[in-house]
């Protein structure tokens, strides 16, 4: 730009004096089984959701507190939809991602299954 000369002189002085702190922002990890699901169903580069992410993160945090309550190797998951704009307001797929035990890594919104008994 300087060579160009683009801007002036002076402004670039002043930007290269300037300090930058530059570091990586974690990423925010919501809804993996909805985002796995939108990536392997669009061939788009952009998809866009209507999720709300308020209410994502206390769906999250409620199945994980729901799920300290079940037998190992169960879990459960939540579809929240605006019945009028039909938009999916927030998806869980299972409670636990990382949880082996009860295959959390399973879209369990999307797997067939039959309903466990009381």
């Amino acid at each position: 730009m300087r060579e160009t000369g683009e801007f002036d002189p002076d402004l670039i002085r002043i930007a290269l004096a300037d300090k930058m702190l530059v570091e990586n922002a974690p990423l925010p990890f919501m809804a993996p089984h909805l985002t796995r699901r939108l990536k392997n169903e669009s061939a788009d580069a952009q998809v866009q959701s209507f999720l709300d992410r308020g209410l994502q993160k206390h769906l999250e945090q409620s199945l994980r507190a729901y799920k300290r309550t079940l037998n190992d190797g169960m879990t459960a998951a939540v579809l929240i939809v605006d019945n009028r704009s039909r938009q999916v307001l927030a998806y869980a797929g299972s409670a636990d991602l990382t949880d082996d035990k009860s295959d959390g890594y399973v879209d369990m919104v999307q797997a067939i299954r039959s309903p466990a008994p009381p």
